[in-house]
């Protein structure tokens, strides 16, 4: 449990107006007030090692009374957000969840990361009104590993994000990644993996998904100083990877050309 009265953040104290990129400027309106925090707190965590069990459980919720918000001014061409300070209040309620378990009878450890966040605060586009906005995000993560005996074993995590922003209208955006790894060590001298990473950008739009494959092969002779590894990158040879994301203000793009399927050979040696 905190109280406290903080000074804004320095970037929103220059005076003068800053280009940042070919199409948005950022300016203030000076304010020297001071912003009240109150903020609660409760945790629980257990690691017990003799049944190899992790678990942390927390929820913090933070209040910010006065604090600089944005008027963006939007068109074609250019987008001019000028931050305020106002002393309207702010918001932020925040879960998180991790778990880690290793099951014997299936030589395997499980462990699931998840985090929920709801976040509250106000705006302006345009010169409208003082817009008030809901802010949800959650991020689950579920890792499994395997450690059977035998030459072969297995890694996979998924990930799922949602993201959404609530005012006159809701905007959202929902992703999922798979990366499951394949793990071959028939010596201690040679072993290798396989990686396949699936990923999805946008649930709503499914038929833009990608699929990346990669392999790595290492060599270390025993009681040598030197090592060797040949690996391959993008075997799939995606040319090009692509992403959007839309908010109550803005829809962005982001688009990367992407290397060749490219294969190198590593050579060390240690002195």
């Amino acid at each position: 449990m905190g109280l406290n009265r903080n000074t804004n953040s320095i970037q929103n104290l220059f005076p003068n107006s800053v280009l940042i990129n070919n199409r948005t400027l950022l300016s203030n309106i000076q304010n020297l007030s001071l912003q009240k925090n109150q903020s609660v707190g409760l945790s629980y965590d257990k690691n017990d090692l003799f049944n190899q069990l992790e678990i942390s459980i927390g929820v913090n919720y933070t209040k910010q009374k006065g604090g600089f918000f944005s008027n963006s001014l939007i068109n074609g061409n250019s987008l001019i957000v000028e931050s305020f300070f106002s002393p309207e209040n702010t918001e932020n309620l925040n879960l998180n969840l991790n778990f880690s378990k290793l099951i014997p009878v299936l030589k395997t450890t499980l462990k699931i990361n998840s985090n929920y966040s709801v976040f509250n605060f106000k705006n302006i586009v345009n010169n409208s009104e003082l817009r008030n906005n809901k802010s949800n995000y959650i991020n689950n993560q579920i890792f499994l590993k395997t450690a059977f005996s035998s030459v072969v074993n297995f890694e996979n995590k998924i990930n799922y994000i949602y993201r959404d922003t609530q005012n006159e209208t809701l905007f959202k955006s929902t992703s999922f990644q798979n990366k499951f790894k394949i793990i071959v060590k028939p010596s201690k001298q040679f072993y290798g993996n396989l990686t396949v990473d699936f990923f999805i950008p946008n649930l709503e739009k499914k038929s833009n998904d990608y699929s990346f494959l990669s392999a790595k092969i290492w060599y270390k002779p025993k009681n040598k100083k030197w090592e060797m590894n040949f690996s391959g990158t993008n075997l799939i040879n995606i040319k090009d990877f692509e992403q959007f994301n839309s908010s109550d203000v803005s829809t962005s793009v982001y688009r990367i050309s992407l290397l060749n399927r490219l294969f190198l050979l590593n050579f060390s040696y240690n002195f």
